[in-house]
This record gives C-alpha cells, sequence and structure tokens, in this order.
C-alpha cells in the first residue's frame, strides 16, 4: 500500500486513488429532508415523494426522498433563483442548508415548518445520479408533528406516502439510489433518539 503521509485537502486531486468522504458544505448545492413518525403501534413510518414528471404526464417516476437545489440571491434580478456554478463562483448569497431542506420538504412533501417536531441534521451524503455523477447532499430528517395534515400529492408530487421502513425498501417503486441513504438515514435517526 503507498504511503500517503500527510497530505492537505487541497492536493488531494493529485492522488486520484484517493476518494473525499465528505463533500465541502461550500460546495454543496443540494438539500433534502425525510419526514418520520410513528404509527398509533409505535412502527416507525417514513415519508416518500414520487415527483411530478418534468416533461411528460406520462413519464414513470419513482418514490424518493425529498430533495433539491439551494437557492442563492441573484443581486442583477434582485430575487432567489437555484444555486449554480456562477453564483458559487460570484460569491452570490447562498440560502442556508437547513432553510433550503424545510423549502423543499414543504414543495415536495406538503411538509409544513409548523408541523416539524424536531430536526436531525444527517450531515452531508454521497448520491450518485445516472446523469449528473457523484456529488453530496445536506440532508436532514424531520419528526412530524401530525402526519394527518399532510396531503396526497403537492403541486411539485404526483403522490406522497408514508411508508415503514422495511415496505419502503422493498418497494420496486422506491429510487433504486436512495436504499442505502434511506437505510443509513433511519439508522442514525433511531440511534439518535435512543
Amino acid at each position: 500500500m503507498r504511503n500517503f503521509g500527510s497530505i492537505k485537502v487541497s492536493d488531494i486531486s493529485k492522488y486520484p486513488e484517493l476518494q473525499m468522504l465528505r463533500f465541502s458544505n461550500g460546495k454543496v448545492t443540494k438539500v433534502g429532508m425525510l419526514g418520520v413518525s410513528k404509527d398509533l403501534d409505535g412502527k416507525l413510518k417514513v415519508l416518500l415523494a414520487k415527483p411530478a414528471p418534468k416533461y411528460n404526464a406520462e413519464d414513470e417516476t419513482f418514490f424518493a426522498i425529498a430533495r433539491g437545489s439551494l437557492n442563492a440571491f441573484d443581486e442583477a434580478q434582485q430575487k432567489w433563483v437555484d444555486i449554480n456554478e456562477k453564483a458559487l463562483d460570484e460569491g452570490w448569497k447562498k440560502e442556508a442548508s437547513l432553510d433550503g431542506a424545510v423549502r423543499e420538504a414543504e414543495e415536495e412533501l406538503g411538509l409544513k415548518a409548523d408541523n416539524i417536531s424536531a430536526l436531525y441534521d444527517c450531515g452531508i451524503l454521497s448520491y450518485r445520479s445516472e446523469t449528473k455523477g457523484e456529488y453530496g447532499i445536506h440532508f436532514f430528517i424531520a419528526a412530524v408533528k401530525d402526519p394527518a395534515l399532510i396531503p396526497a400529492s403537492t403541486a411539485d408530487s404526483r403522490a406522497i406516502s408514508w411508508m415503514e421502513l422495511e415496505e419502503a425498501l422493498d418497494n420496486p417503486e422506491l429510487n433504486p439510489h436512495y436504499r442505502d441513504l434511506l437505510l443509513g438515514m433511519v439508522e442514525g435517526y433511531l440511534a439518535a433518539i435512543s
């Protein structure tokens, strides 16, 4: 095995055999929120959404953890826009990760901030997309006060569903890229509350 000694993070690109285990928070542009609740029998349920298709209403979509882009404030247009590399390079004001995750939870899950009893920061987790490759998403878990207040759908999601963890993991309609993330997030959450 090669001895790397002490390497500066800024020099990591010189060593292609090494991979960062944590993404820099400054470069993270995506956030996500998983809603959780216990039913009357005390079983943990997770809140997942089937995103509305972007282009064709007939396109198939899979259940997923609510996620999306952070916003940045465009001084020239005087409005918030999806964050992009230009915004990062030019130092635009970036939405806080927690604020973005709460906003995404409302847009995709119908989960309003006043229906959250506790929040848990899962940190920046690695996610692999077929189209965009691997990147970091800052994930949070929200303990939901009243699951009955969650709608069946939103403008951004064609279906929203509460599922027991095992049911979600076995569901063929769960985006396969989320299985390990979902399991890891729930295991971390259960450890945090025990």
